[in-house]
């Protein structure tokens, strides 16, 4: 299974700090959620989600932030 960060706004994948990619295979895979979810978080990546990618059956699944996971965020 892939975890990549996506930003919501244009639907481009994470590949670096200095690039994004709207090709899931060049996307950065952090392996777990959890590892995602604290990069964006000490990265402050505000607008994006998770993005789980089932290799075997190409199923895709996002899961959006939570408000709460985004304190830096103005509103």
């Amino acid at each position: 299974m892939k975890f990549l960060l996506q930003d919501i706004r244009t639907a481009l994948f994470f590949r670096n700090l200095d690039a994004w990619t709207t090709s899931p295979e060049e996307a950065f895979n952090f392996k777990s959620s959890e590892r995602a979810v604290n990069y964006a978080y000490e990265h402050h990546l505000i607008g994006v989600q998770i993005v789980m990618i089932f290799p075997a059956s190409g199923h895709v699944e996002t899961i959006p932030f939570p408000k709460q996971l985004h304190p830096f965020e103005q509103e």
